[in-house]
C-alpha cells in the first residue's frame, strides 16, 4: 500500500534527520499530504509538486512522485524523475525497484538486470 510503505520512508527519514514538525519541514508536509492522499489525490498531488517546486533536492518526495506516476501510467513523467533520481542516488534500492517496475510496466525486462542487484523488494 503506497501510503503505509510513505508514511514509513518518512518515519524513517524523521527518526534519522530529527523530524521538525513545522510547515518548513518537507518530511512533515509530505506526511501530511499522505495521510489524506487517498480522500482527495488531485489535491495531494498537486501539493506534492509544491513541495518538490519548494525543496527540488528532497528526494522522498519525488519518489512518491514516480510510485503515483507508474500507478497513473504516465510512463514518461516516472522515467524522466528516474534518471534523475538514479544520477544522485546510483545505489538507493526504493529507486532501482521503481525503475525494475517500471522498466517491467513498459515491456523493457530485458534492461531490469542492472537494476535489480539494489533492489530489495519485500
Amino acid at each position: 500500500d503506497l501510503r503505509q510503505d510513505t508514511l514509513a520512508l518518512l518515519s524513517e527519514i524523521g527518526s534519522k534527520n530529527g523530524l521538525e514538525l513545522n510547515s518548513k519541514n518537507p518530511a512533515f508536509r509530505t506526511a501530511i499530504v499522505m495521510q489524506d492522499f487517498e480522500k482527495n489525490p488531485m489535491i495531494a498531488v498537486t501539493a506534492l509538486k509544491s513541495i518538490e517546486t519548494e525543496f527540488p533536492d528532497y528526494d522522498p518526495v519525488q519518489k512518491i512522485l514516480v510510485s503515483l506516476s507508474l500507478r497513473s501510467g504516465q510512463w514518461d513523467k516516472a522515467e524522466k524523475r528516474l534518471q534523475n533520481l538514479m544520477r544522485k542516488l546510483p545505489k538507493d534500492p526504493i529507486v532501482n525497484c521503481l525503475m525494475v517496475d517500471l522498466l517491467e510496466m513498459t515491456n523493457r525486462s530485458s534492461e531490469a538486470e542492472s537494476y535489480l542487484i539494489n533492489c530489495f523488494k519485500k
